[in-house]
């Protein structure tokens, strides 16, 4: 038995999830495993400025988060931002790790890669480290020649982060790892044309208006509507359309751990394209309708996804019964979709996590 440490933040739903995924998969090899979320441990303003803020900007200023997001991102200032942000974690991140004093780190949050990275380079912890990167464009604080092996979601990701200089042999294209739930089929799909509908964990107000162009336009579909944290639109929404739920043509969801089996009955999901909420789509095979993104990372998945066939971006709401009609009326442009998510399915190892811990010698 070896321990591990797994470095995570709130910023957004998917590293905390992963996190999550990947303790399983390890405490199943035996190893003694800690999860840390090292924004909420380490002070409560600093949780505040970055998680908080993060959950602000990108919910009410997506614009501001965008922005903010290429500024960090670019060439030029990304080594003074990365820089700022080893100095301001490096303290915290060394000391969690002398405590715990695992047998080997892995991350799921660049800024996390960034701190760790910096403390490998200056020869203060010696430990391996894995880097996942939960997006299928990394952002370039995962860069470190501190990490020892990084997992991605594609080879389209693996190319980018060889063109940033990390040698192709430390870089595994495994695809971002989802609970092994999703790799099930434990619902048929519905014989009605069932659209699944989503936010993301932070449940976006916008789809209370994706939901009423649904409802008005299309009086043939199912619609499963996951709402997430937001319980404000879900009472809205349950007022609302009462008669639909009663009638069954809506499914009405707050938080919940059984997206796996809705995404089983769903012919499409209309949501924002997160990199675990894209990946578990991808597992399961079903094409993505994209209304709404955080500028950033989200906006790269959605061109990802555009690239394979495997999305559409939508950016008026009123053009979604448009879409939607389209595909359904039209198999082979529907089915161009699946094969697109399929393709990118192929390249997922389901135990590529496993194999590459293995391959450290940490078994």
């Amino acid at each position: 038995m070896k321990k591990v440490i797994i470095l995570t933040a709130s910023t957004g739903g998917g590293h905390n999830k992963v996190a999550q995924t990947l303790k399983e998969e390890l405490l199943d090899l035996g190893h003694q495993v800690e999860v840390v979320d090292f924004l909420k441990s380490q002070n409560k303003i600093y949780e505040m400025i970055v998680s908080h803020g993060y959950e602000l900007l990108a919910s009410k200023f997506p614009t501001l988060y965008g922005e903010l997001y290429k500024f960090s991102n670019s060439d030029q200032l990304s080594p003074i931002a990365i820089g700022a942000i080893r100095r301001s974690e490096k303290a915290y991140t060394k000391k969690v790790i002398e405590e715990f004093n695992p047998d080997l780190i892995v991350t799921t949050h660049p800024f996390a890669a960034a701190a760790i990275g910096g403390l490998k380079m200056s020869g203060e912890i010696s430990q391996p480290v894995i880097a996942i990167v939960t997006d299928f464009i990394a952002h370039m604080a995962y860069l470190s020649e501190g990490i020892d092996h990084y997992i991605v979601g594609s080879p389209f990701t693996k190319k980018k982060l060889e063109r940033a200089g990390i040698l192709a042999k430390r870089i595994h294209a495994f695809g971002i790892p989802v609970s092994k739930e999703f790799y099930n089929n434990e619902s048929p799909k519905n014989s009605e044309f069932t659209i699944l509908v989503m936010g993301g964990s932070m449940g976006l107000s916008q789809m209370k208006e994706v939901v009423e162009e649904l409802i008005e336009e299309l009086s043939d579909l199912k619609l499963i509507i996951v709402t997430g944290n937001n319980k404000e639109l879900y009472d809205k929404l349950e007022d609302e359309y009462k008669e639909q739920i009663d009638k069954k043509q809506i499914e009405l969801y707050g938080f919940t751990k059984e997206v796996h089996k809705l995404m089983d009955q769903a012919h499409l999901v209309v949501t924002k394209p997160g990199g675990l909420t894209v990946s578990e789509s991808i597992v399961k095979e079903v094409p993505l309708i994209v209304p709404f993104y955080i500028p950033g990372q989200e906006y790269e998945n959605l061109m990802f996804l555009s690239l394979h066939g495997a999305a559409i971006g939508v950016d008026n709401p009123e053009m979604i019964p448009v879409v939607i009609t389209h595909l359904k009326e039209n198999a082979d442009d529907y089915d161009r979709m699946k094969k697109g998510m399929a393709s990118i399915k192929e390249h997922i190892d389901q135990d590529g996590f496993k194999k590459l811990v293995e391959m450290m010698d940490i078994k």
